[in-house]
Order: structure tokens, then C-alpha cells, then sequence
């Protein structure tokens, strides 16, 4: 192998997974020989090889070698890419250096987003070694969240299991989850839960046998019951469905499955409703009878798609469906069927596509927490068209059908669209002339989206992070729920270093791309669609007439008389549950106790009027209807209430409403002849906001454990706080 010969001039001519392969069975002399002198052609070639070579000069114990010989030299003309640094970092490890190593990544990580995973695992590693466990979970946070590779993540659920034994995961908030699969559970679990970490969730998983769901649920539900899970997986697969028998009709077979998912449902919301994830049933890939798998009514293609099409007809509130026959033709290099595996360890799917399996349920799970992001922040110039309209004018951008480029970026704008219309915020951040920015919303008839589309428009020559502050101000939303869209890798970084709690998509070169580059982290799913939703880009249009008007108010007091505030309030009912729910997941600035109620046990408290007392509160002034934008969940206890959740909508902050909504409960406890309320503050990292409401009204601080803290208030001593807000 000392006697390989390769052409530097060639080299990055050649594909990488044969180089990858020769370097694999370089021994140490050909390393030094042939490889080394390479070394400024060998770190341009993929992060594929770059890992073979790493490995393989480890493997051959050459480190020190190579060092002799001025190959890793920090002032070599070759060392100067991310690349590069990453091979140097890896080598200050290999001879026992960690610290150093670590801050070797940590320099090139300042400087770069777009890193291939298995740099980000080795810089996790290194930083574990170091002590530097923070940062060990935050990039291994960034190698897992993305990834689909089912062997590197294998590789980061090792790293994982090494810092869950050093603290840095333990303030994430928790989740139970049951794999209720029918399959074996082994190689999904560990998975799962990698992927829950780099998500920011812990899950707690419990995990049935294989063919072990229906003892479970259909028998002994205690361990089950004892676990109580906030989600529960159910799986359906082509591959265990029972036969169809004698004489029976396909319409037959379909009810008899779809009965069997329903009464699962049913048990597993029995004693205490959670949330369940359903799969479709997914489909043979080669069905023995071929094309008449699909087109015959006895077919069992044919039969699937009718049983998936009854279970949908027929899902409760409380049950998420996966599509599973998505999945399985979302990635035509992963393989979905593995019969030797099957065969072997009841495996199904194949492992290749686990991790798109664990990265659907992810979504769900986000989801049912709450952690939906809500807005969009777009750039204008080669984001939403092709080109400057600050130098090409109106007629030189490309955005319509006239060209390919000017049709991606259109078809990116109805994407946009798409996710207004269903609630999702969309704000302008752009350098620009304001009325440069302005004009091709005006005048440009390739145009989907328009001004009114935009809930906020920033465009001046500010820097990104202060344009995206002022959003927040003016929206009155967390920088936390924003999502950044921008061309400029430049504009990307200082975002992620100015303002790290937002999430910043890594939009590629291609606008063709764009909007699966958007899509892709699921930062937008929902497990319903309410009106409110739909109203949500008018509501906050709104809000920024009434910043307008406050504006030019000269108190505060004329500001919220000349809003005309009219307040209406009920019971949690049939026609505001769903907002209710919504509510209680999303809302985390003013949230006294930040307690995420499901939707199905919030129908529980409310069908417990003996137990509970629960109201909504809706907000309309002269510029619209708010919609609802409280909560307060009390707990009847005789003469003392108790506040179990008291909540409201950001957007509402600083209108009275708060006191609005005490005001209400006071006197709900006073006419059931309460003497007390107690109320609980439980702080978190975004509510502390309210950290002072229960002493700014008239409630004495009890005391505090756990970080907790409780409070009193002397239902006959309160004096009603005084607000401009009418009743209706």
C-alpha cells in the first residue's frame, strides 16, 4: 500500500467513498507516505473521508508520527478550513490534549453553522472529556436534530447516555411516553430518546414486549397505569394485520381492524386520557399479487387504504395520526422493510428508518407541549424573489413564472402562505429603503404574498438582531418563538450569536429548496387548527393599531379608556375547549404556575363543576375582537379555593386584563362563601413576568419549596382593582 501513487491535481476528481475505502486499509506506512503530503488536497475532499482518515491514523497509533513530521503544523498553509481545524482539534485529542482540542472546536463552531454531524460528535465528545458539558449537549443537540443517518445517531445516543451523568440535561422538561408497538421496541427507544434531547425534552419511555400491547391493555393495565403516560404510540403495520377470513367481505375485514384500533383508544383513555399517536397502516412493498394488491377489493393494499381511510373518519381528539405511508416513501434512500430483520428480531421498520420514524413522533410531541413556533421572520432580497431591488428595480427581480429561479421563489411564497393561513405569523427583516422594500408588494405581479400578509414589516438599515427585537417588542411576543429566514450565512450567524434563542434556518443556494429547508426541523406542527388560528395574522395587525394609538395617547389611563374594552367570560365548555387547550400549551410569559393541561383533561375538570371552577375570557375593543385571551382553573376546596392555572395571552399584557380576571374569581369564591384563595407561583425561565402578581394584588406570601412559592389572600379584605374594561 506504501507504493500507492495518487495525483493531487486528480484527486478531488475521484469519488469519496473509494477514497473513503483506500485510506480504510492504509496501515501506518502509507499514511505517512502517501496520504500526509496530501493533507491540503485530503481535507477538501468530505467530511466521509475526513472521518476514515481520523479514524484510521488513530487505529494505526501515527498521531505522534505525523506530528514529527510537521504535517499538523498550526501555521501550514493547508490549516485554514473548517475542515482543517477539525482534523487538528481531532489529533490534540488523539495525544491526550482535550482542552485544548475543545477549544479548537469551539473557535471553529464560532465561525461556521453548516458542519457536517460527525464534526459536531466529535466536538461533543471532546467537550465531555473537557468537563464542558453544556456545550457537549448543545452540539450534540445540532449533530441529532437534523440527522437521518440511523449509525451516526446510534453514535450520539452513546454521548448522550455519558451526560445524563453530569447534569446538563436535568432541568429539561419531561415527557412520558409508551412504545405501544407490537414490534421489538429495542432499537427505537434509545433513538427516540436521543432525538427527544436534542429536541430540549426528556422522555421517560415505557416499552411493550414484542406482541405484547393487547395483554397490556386488554389484561393487567396496571403497569401501564402506573407509568401514566403523556403519549401513548400505537402501531399498525402491514406485516401483523390479521388474515381475512372465510367468506368474509373486505368491507367486513376493515370494520373488524378498525374496531380493534378503536377499543385500544378506548382502554388506553379509560382511567386517565393521554395523548395518542396512531399509526396508518403502512404497505407491502411487494405484494404477491402485484398491481391487483391495490385495484382488487380483496387486495391487502387495497384493504389497507380502506382501513386507513376509516380510522381517519373516526379519530377522537385525543388521538394524532402518523402517516406511516408517508414516511415510507418520504426518503427514497431509506429503507423502510428489512425482512431478514424481521425474521430475525421482529424489527419493523428497518433501522435506516427509525430515525425519520422518531423525528414524526418528535413533531407530535412538541406539539402536544406547546412549543409550536409562532412567526416567521422572512428577508426580502434573494429570500422572497431573486435579486436586489435596491440595484435591479422592479423589473430585474425574479419572482412570477418567467423563469425557473422566479418560479421557486414563488412557490416558496405560497408555502409562506400556506402557513399564514393557518395561524403561523409572518414579519419582515430586511436592509433596505423602506419604500425599496415596499415596492414589489406594490407593483410586481409575480407576487403571492402581500403587505397585509405580515403581521410586522422591518425594513431599514438597523442591524437584523435589533430589527428582530423591535418585532418582539411590538408583537409582544418571546424571541423564542421566532424563526429566522435569511440568504446571508453572514446575517445567519450574527442572528445565532446576538440572539441564540431563535431558531435560524440554513437556507441553500438553490431557491428551488427553500421551502423544505424551512420545513424540515417541523417547527410549525399542530395537532388542530382553530378559527382562532386563522384570525391570528388579522389579531396581531391589529395589536399594532392599537401601538399607534398608544402612541399618540397622552397616559396610559386615556389609552385604555379610548380602547373601548368590553370583557365576556364562561365556563370551559364544547365550543371553547379547543381555544382553551391551545391556550394552556402556547402561553408561558404570563403564566402564574405554567401547569399544560391536555385538551382531554381539561374536558375532565370542566365536566367537574363539584370539584372545579374554570372561565375563559375574551377581549374586544374598537379595533376588534382579541378572541380569548385568559384562563384561571380553580380548585373548590370549601373555604379556601385554590388557583390551579391562571394565565393570559401576551398580547393583552398591560390592559388591566389581569386584574379583570382576579376581579372575577374573587368574587366567584365570595358568592360560595370562600374565605381564602391560594395561589402558587412556580417560576420558569419565561414567566417572570409574573413573578410580582400575587404581591402587587393584595395576596401575602406563604412558603416557598422547591422553588415554589405559595400565597393567601383574604377574600374579605380584597378591594377590587379598578378597570377600564366593561363586561358584555
Amino acid at each position: 500500500m506504501a507504493s500507492l501513487t495518487l495525483n493531487p491535481e486528480q484527486l478531488l476528481d475521484l469519488p469519496e467513498s473509494p477514497l473513503a475505502a483506500l485510506v480504510a486499509a492504509s496501515g501506518a506506512a502509507a499514511i505517512l507516505e502517501t496520504w500526509a503530503p496530501l493533507l491540503p488536497q485530503l481535507t477538501l475532499i468530505g467530511p466521509d473521508f475526513i472521518g476514515s482518515f481520523l479514524n484510521r491514523i488513530e487505529q494505526e497509533k501515527c498521531v505522534e508520527d505525523l506530528v514529527t513530521h510537521g504535517y499538523l503544523a498550526a501555521d501550514s498553509s493547508w490549516s485554514q478550513s473548517p475542515r482543517s481545524h477539525w482534523l487538528q482539534a481531532r489529533l490534540l485529542r488523539a495525544t491526550g490534549k482535550p482542552a485544548e482540542a475543545f477549544r479548537a472546536f469551539e473557535q471553529i463552531l464560532k465561525h461556521g453553522s453548516s458542519l457536517p454531524s460527525q464534526f459536531l460528535l466529535d466536538a461533543a465528545s471532546t467537550a465531555i472529556e473537557s468537563g464542558e458539558y453544556p456545550m457537549a449537549a448543545h452540539w450534540l443537540s445540532l449533530a441529532t436534530r437534523y440527522s437521518t443517518d440511523f449509525h451516526l445517531i446510534q453514535k450520539a445516543v452513546r454521548l448522550y447516555r455519558r451526560l445524563e451523568k453530569s447534569g446538563p440535561l436535568d432541568d429539561l422538561p419531561t415527557l412520558r411516553i409508551a412504545l405501544l408497538l407490537d414490534t421489538a421496541p429495542q432499537l427505537i427507544e434509545p433513538i427516540l430518546k436521543a432525538k427527544g434531547y436534542a429536541a430540549g425534552i426528556h422522555l421517560e419511555i415505557f416499552s411493550a414486549d414484542y406482541n405484547g400491547v393487547d395483554p397490556l391493555l386488554f389484561g393487567d393495565r396496571t403497569p401501564l397505569l402506573d407509568f401514566s403516560p403523556d403519549i401513548a404510540i400505537l402501531q399498525l403495520n402491514y406485516r401483523q394485520l390479521e388474515d381475512l377470513h372465510k367468506g368474509e367481505t373486505p368491507t367486513e375485514w376493515v370494520s373488524r381492524q378498525a374496531e380493534r384500533a378503536r377499543r385500544r383508544w378506548s382502554l388506553l383513555s379509560l382511567e386517565r386520557t393521554c395523548r395518542i399517536l396512531q399509526h396508518t397502516c403502512d404497505l407491502p412493498p411487494s405484494p404477491s399479487d402485484g398491481n391487483l394488491s391495490t385495484t382488487a377489493p380483496h387486495g391487502l393494499s387495497h384493504r389497507i387504504h380502506l382501513l386507513n381511510a376509516a380510522l381517519l373518519k373516526t379519530v377522537p381528539e385525543n388521538v394524532s395520526i402518523v402517516d406511516t405511508q408517508r414516511l415510507q416513501t418520504s426518503d427514497p434512500s431509506q429503507t423502510w422493510n428489512d425482512d431478514r430483520l424481521w425474521y430475525m428480531a421482529r424489527q419493523h421498520p428497518a433501522p435506516e428508518s427509525i430515525p425519520v420514524l422518531a423525528d414524526e413522533y418528535i413533531a407530535l410531541a412538541r406539539a402536544h407541549l406547546g412549543y409550536t413556533k409562532k412567526i416567521i421572520v422572512l428577508d426580502l432580497d434573494n429570500t422572497l424573489w431573486g435579486g436586489v431591488i435596491g440595484e435591479d428595480g422592479i423589473e430585474g427581480i425574479q419572482i412570477g413564472t418567467e423563469s425557473p429561479e422566479a418560479e421557486a421563489h414563488r412557490n416558496f411564497q405560497i408555502a409562506l402562505k400556506q402557513l399564514r393561513d393557518r395561524g403561523i405569523l409572518l414579519a419582515v427583516s430586511s436592509k433596505n429603503n423602506e419604500a425599496d422594500a415596499r415596492l414589489p408588494f406594490e407593483a410586481h405581479d409575480g407576487m403571492y404574498l402581500q403587505l397585509e400578509d405580515f403581521a410586522a414589516f422591518q425594513a431599514n438599515w438597523n442591524s437584523k438582531d435589533q430589527q428582530l427585537r423591535s418585532i418582539a417588542e411590538r408583537l409582544n411576543l418571546g424571541l423564542d418563538s421566532f424563526v429566522f429566514v435569511d440568504d446571508n450565512p453572514v446575517e445567519r450567524e450574527w442572528i445565532r450569536n446576538q440572539l441564540p434563542e431563535v431558531t435560524v434556518i440554513d437556507l441553500p443556494s438553490d431557491p428551488s429548496q427553500f421551502t423544505s429547508a424551512l420545513l424540515k426541523g417541523r417547527w410549525f406542527e399542530a395537532l388542530a387548527i382553530s378559527e382562532e388560528d386563522r384570525r391570528r395574522s388579522e389579531i396581531y395587525r391589529q395589536q399594532a393599531e392599537r401601538k399607534n394609538a398608544q402612541q399618540h395617547s397622552s397616559s396610559l389611563d386615556e389609552y385604555l379608556a379610548g380602547l373601548q374594552m368590553i370583557a365576556r367570560s364562561g365556563p370551559f365548555d364544547a365550543a371553547h375547549i379547543n381555544r382553551a387547550a391551545q391556550l394552556i400549551q402556547r402561553t408561558n410569559q404570563f403564566n402564574l404556575t405554567s401547569r399544560r393541561h391536555s385538551k382531554e383533561v381539561l374536558q375532565q375538570i370542566s365536566e367537574d363543576s363539584d370539584t372545579y371552577w374554570t372561565r375563559w375570557f375574551s377581549l374586544q375593543d374598537r379595533f376588534g375582537d382579541n378572541g380569548i385571551i385568559g384562563l384561571i382553573i380553580a380548585k373548590i376546596g370549601g373555604s379556601q379555593w385554590t388557583i390551579d392555572t391562571f394565565l393570559m395571552s401576551c398580547r393583552v399584557i398591560g390592559r388591566s386584563v389581569d386584574s379583570f380576571m382576579l376581579n372575577t374569581l374573587v368574587e366567584a369564591a365570595r358568592s360560595s362563601n370562600a374565605t381564602q384563595i391560594n395561589g402558587l407561583y412556580s417560576p420558569t425561565p419565561k414567566n417572570q413576568l409574573v413573578a410580582e402578581f400575587y404581591p402587587s394584588h393584595q395576596f401575602v406570601k406563604g412558603d416557598s419549596v422547591g422553588g415554589e412559592t405559595s400565597f393567601q389572600l383574604d377574600i374579605e379584605q380584597y378591594m377590587p382593582d379598578a378597570t377600564p374594561i366593561k363586561v358584555g
